[in-house]
C-alpha cells in the first residue's frame, strides 16, 4: 500500500463503496456505540466517519435517526424505605455554658429540619 517516492513514502488514498459507508453510517446508529468504537472497529479515522454522516445526511441518503428514545417507565413508584421506630435524631451543639443536646425521633424528621431552620435563620 505504501509506495516510495524519491526516498519518502507516499500512501495509496483507500476508497470505500457506498454500500461499505452506509453500514458504517447504519452501525453509528445503535445508542449503544459510539462513532469512535465503531470506526476504531473498522480501522477508520472517526473524523471520516463523520464526514460520511454528514455528507449522508446533506444527501438525504443518511438513515432517521430517532430524536426521542422511549423507555419503559416502571408500573409503580418506588417505595421509601420504612422508618425504623426507636431511632432518634440527635443534635449536640457545643456552647461555652454547656453543650445543648436535641433529640428527636427520625419519623419526624422534617418537623426537626423546620426547627433547625427557624433557629438557623
Amino acid at each position: 500500500m505504501t509506495a516510495t517516492h524519491e526516498g519518502r513514502a507516499t500512501l495509496k488514498r483507500r476508497r470505500y463503496s457506498q454500500e461499505f459507508k452506509a453500514s458504517i453510517i447504519l452501525a453509528c446508529q445503535d445508542p449503544d456505540v459510539s462513532i469512535a468504537q465503531v470506526a476504531r472497529q473498522f480501522n477508520l479515522n472517526a473524523n471520516q466517519v463523520q464526514n460520511w454522516i454528514a455528507q449522508a445526511h446533506k444527501d438525504g441518503s443518511a438513515p432517521e435517526t430517532p430524536h426521542f428514545v422511549s423507555l419503559p417507565l416502571p408500573s409503580s413508584p418506588p417505595k421509601e424505605p420504612p422508618m425504623q421506630t426507636g431511632v432518634m435524631i440527635r443534635i449536640q451543639v457545643p456552647r461555652p455554658s454547656g453543650t445543648v443536646v436535641i433529640e428527636w425521633p427520625s419519623a419526624q424528621a422534617s418537623e426537626c429540619l423546620a426547627l433547625l431552620r427557624g433557629l438557623l435563620s
